[in-house]
């Protein structure tokens, strides 16, 4: 039988475990769009598909922007009162 492949990106977990330290912490996130500076794309030509997932080349979508419009998910870490720790 042929190897199920899992395509899905785990990166998004794996940075949030990264910042654990215990499995009890009560973390918070929000999702955004935010403009990424052209400057992080610097291998990026004006042909290649844009990377805001639009389908667009770069050119004809975020070339001209201030910058380019990406999903950002911004976690934080909610305080926790000695209350929250007692069993």
């Amino acid at each position: 039988m042929g190897e199920k492949i899992d395509n899905y990106d785990y990166s998004i977990v794996n940075h949030l475990i990264e910042l654990m330290t215990t499995h009890f912490e009560d973390w918070n996130y929000r999702w955004e769009e935010k403009f990424i500076p052209h400057s992080e794309f610097k291998s990026l030509e004006k042909e290649d598909k844009c990377p805001c997932l639009s389908g667009k080349n770069y050119m004809e979508c975020c070339a001209e922007e201030d910058g380019i419009l990406m999903t950002y998910i911004e976690f934080w870490k909610e305080p926790t009162t000695n209350a929250q720790l007692k069993f």
